[in-house]
């Protein structure tokens, strides 16, 4: 390819680049609001864009941020301390 069609090529790029934000968080919303009524093939439809968006992020020198950790959770019946400890702390008098 010529520099002038690289050039044009990179510069439609970008300009889409700059909407994409804004057309992601449109589809994020649509998809909160209704991904119930997606056919099979069209869930799988945006499941393989979004993985190509993924692997061009990765092949441009931008990996995957790592996912924020969460609290581990309780297992059924374990009591907090914590709580357990403020709730007993509340009930008692220190004048008792």
């Amino acid at each position: 390819m010529s520099r002038v069609v690289v050039g044009r090529t990179r510069t439609k790029a970008k300009s889409v680049l700059v909407r994409s934000p804004r057309q992601l968080a449109a589809l994020v919303a649509a998809l909160d609001a209704a991904a119930n009524t997606l056919s099979p093939i069209e869930a799988d439809e945006i499941w393989t864009q979004l993985l190509a968006v993924a692997r061009a992020l990765k092949r441009g020198g931008h990996p995957r941020p790592k996912s924020p950790r969460r609290p581990p959770t309780q297992a059924p019946g374990q009591l907090d301390l914590v709580d357990a400890l403020a709730a007993n702390s509340c009930d008692q008098s220190p004048f008792v």
